[in-house]
């Protein structure tokens, strides 16, 4: 992947989501991520989106609703989400109307019509495993205290298609699974698949060369875990420092996390965004536009 360039905005389009104020305040080290997507006015597409916030559901269920959003003056402001809306019996995947002011907020946003993957787009680029990825969200260790500091990571495709039982919703739809480590706190986070040019590929036997994309594939819910033995020994007289030595002992186990990220298609969002409650906002806002 070369340097962000021309899409360093995507840096903007993430927030923090915290449990409240003070932890946001604070910048506690819990919560999630989130991105802006906007979705056109149907009455007035040129001038007028509508904004909202996507995480996880499992970000939500913690009574997350505040959102922290970096400022134009070099701090931030906190701001509170009043109605988090998912599918019933669908993904982890959750989205709320906000409010943003540009002239104050450092924010970006994703159109729902043109960034957001379709099936029809993923048949079309013929996305499969072995395309580039990377993920834009919080690494909770060094996420800034005056300001949010979003960070990357980067990896591939592993599988394009993988029913895999959501436990937040208990959802058993499809998911791609990337070969991308994540851990606490990239819950929510954006994953891009991406082709620069001169990228090569296979197709019916031939190796071809790959046109330029960059599409938003999906949205990070999760990495399946793993078991690790623990095995070592005692320290001894001739070990140089014994303060430093630890007795493990063989057959002992502890649970991580693996380098296999679940992503809940890009699709998954945009039915989200298009729940009859959401739906029903828009058309009351569409309403009070002027003609």
């Amino acid at each position: 992947m070369p340097r962000l360039g021309d899409y360093r905005f995507i840096l903007d389009t993430v927030v923090f989501v915290y449990r409240n104020q003070q932890q946001a305040a604070e910048g506690r080290k819990a919560g999630g991520t989130g991105f802006f997507v906007t979705v056109p006015s149907a009455r007035a597409p040129a001038t007028f989106h509508h904004v909202y916030v996507v995480t996880n559901v499992h970000v939500t269920r913690d009574e997350a609703r505040t959102l922290r959003v970096n400022t134009r003056d070099g701090g931030v402001d906190l701001l509170t989400v009043h109605d988090w809306v998912s599918l019933a019996d669908g993904p982890d995947v959750a989205v709320a109307p906000v409010v943003l002011d540009p002239n104050h907020h450092v924010v970006e946003a994703f159109r729902s019509d043109s960034w957001l993957l379709t099936q029809e787009e993923f048949s079309r680029h013929e996305i499969d495993a072995g395309d580039d990825v990377l993920m834009v969200g919080r690494f909770i260790d060094y996420d800034g205290v005056q300001t949010n500091r979003p960070s990357l990571r980067f990896g591939h495709i592993s599988m394009k298609a993988a029913n895999i039982r959501q436990n937040a919703t208990g959802y058993n739809g499809p998911s791609f699974v990337v070969d991308m480590h994540s851990r606490s706190g990239y819950s929510g986070s954006p994953v891009f698949v991406y082709r620069t040019h001169g990228s090569i590929f296979a197709k019916q036997g031939s190796i071809v060369g790959g046109g330029h994309l960059m599409k938003l594939l999906g949205i990070h819910w999760g990495q399946f875990p793993e078991r690790w033995e623990l095995s070592g020994r005692a320290p001894s007289a001739e070990d140089a420092d014994p303060a430093e030595a630890e007795l493990i002992v063989d057959g002992q186990y502890v649970r991580g996390l693996s380098g296999m990220t679940c992503v809940v298609p890009a699709w998954e969002i945009l039915r989200t965004l298009a729940e009859p409650r959401l739906l029903d906002l828009r058309a009351r806002a569409e309403a009070t536009l002027p003609t």
